[in-house]
């Protein structure tokens, strides 16, 4: 029987779409220290709900990486708006990694079909390769 993050995490007193998803699976790591937590969801979680979890599954069992990977249900309905969540990725993802933000920074997404691109706007010194033999 599958328990609802709410239930398990009683201490949790947030009130959001992640806290009534449902959990397949935890996985701690303890080599490299890092809790892994698969929950399947009817309703679109905010990443900033997922951030805001994990910093207190980091805390609560004192580890370095705690990673929510999210499922949907066949009929969850999740409006993709990934134009106007864009920002917010880059916020969890540099984050996560730091070194991520530079390069992220002032990108842009295109989405055709069902693949996004992402156009990243970094700007370096250009070289070009010249054969010296």
């Amino acid at each position: 029987m599958q328990k609802y993050i709410k239930e398990v995490f009683k201490d949790y007193q947030i009130s959001n779409n992640l806290v009534e998803s449902r959990i397949e699976n935890i996985n701690l790591y303890k080599k490299t220290n890092k809790l892994q937590l698969e929950v399947l969801a009817d309703k679109k979680i905010n990443i900033q709900d997922i951030s805001s979890f994990e910093d207190f599954l980091c805390s609560k069992f004192n580890v370095a990486k705690t990673m929510i990977d999210v499922k949907y249900s066949e009929d969850a309905t999740i409006e993709e708006d990934f134009q106007t969540e864009w920002k917010n990725i880059i916020m969890y993802i540099a984050k996560k990694e730091p070194f991520s933000k530079a390069m992220l920074t002032g990108s842009t997404l295109k989405i055709e079909d069902k693949n996004i691109f992402v156009e990243l706007k970094i700007k370096g010194k250009k070289e070009s390769v010249v054969d010296k033999k």
